[in-house]
């Protein structure tokens, strides 16, 4: 025998023959008055049935504009990449090489200020305005970890830090907010030159992103350098 009241028909019932719900008098005659005198132990299906679908609906729709938003950033990201890698190879010499870095590359990457440090005893061979030479242990010293001064030879994404910048214009430091390191080592030895791509915008570059394309960059920019000592 079943049971009276709000368990009178087990949900594997109603889910099975929903019309058993329509052949209950009883439950027929309480929806029926709940129409004309409201019954808050009467609970419109349909209304509730419309508020989830709504829900659901506004769910899908943001999802779906997050999913294509998403999309069309990763598909501008790789782009700028391409172009960027692309524009280098074209160059022959490497004046046009140094100065389409700092240009295009920077305009490529949609980046407020674009700085190549190389060590001192390669300043010779990249002889450019954008070329910032150093000795070895001042660009080691940018991309160490501040927790245990080991040299991270991978793209750091960060938050500008004007106390470790050595090499910009003191004016120029007050807007900047975020950077992009990317080490190089050329001639095979460790770390010895670094890529430094700059934003005013905070959000531009922080640690959360991904750095895939930057990193198939960065490849492609030490091949190219590499190429150019040997040249």
């Amino acid at each position: 025998m079943k049971k009276q009241g709000s368990n009178k028909f087990s949900k594997t019932e109603i889910i099975k023959n929903p019309e058993i719900i329509l052949n209950d008098k009883e439950i027929m005659s309480a929806l029926v008055e709940a129409e004309i005198v409201p019954n808050k132990n009467v609970v419109d299906l349909r209304g509730v049935l419309i508020k989830k679908l709504e829900n659901e609906l506004g769910y899908l729709s943001n999802f779906h504009e997050t999913v294509v938003d998403t999309a069309y950033k990763n598909s501008s990201a790789l782009l700028a990449i391409q172009n960027s890698i692309l524009v280098l190879l074209k160059k022959d010499n490497i004046s046009d090489f140094l100065l389409s870095l700092e240009i295009e590359v920077a305009n490529f990457l949609n980046a407020n200020s674009l700085h190549l440090l190389v060590e001192e005893t390669l300043q010779n061979i990249f002889n450019h305005p954008s070329v910032i030479p150093c000795r070895i242990e001042h660009i080691q010293d940018y991309i160490k970890n501040p927790i245990n001064d080991e040299i991270i030879s991978s793209i750091q994404l960060r938050k500008y830090n004007s106390d470790l910048d050595m090499f910009s214009d003191i004016t120029f430091r007050n807007n900047i907010e975020s950077e992009a390191v990317l080490p190089i080592s050329l001639q095979g030895k460790t770390v010895n030159a670094c890529l430094i791509l700059r934003s005013t915008d905070a959000n531009k570059f922080h640690s959360k992103q991904e750095t895939d394309l930057l990193s198939f960059f960065q490849e492609a920019l030490q091949a190219l350098m590499n190429k150019w000592l040997i040249t």
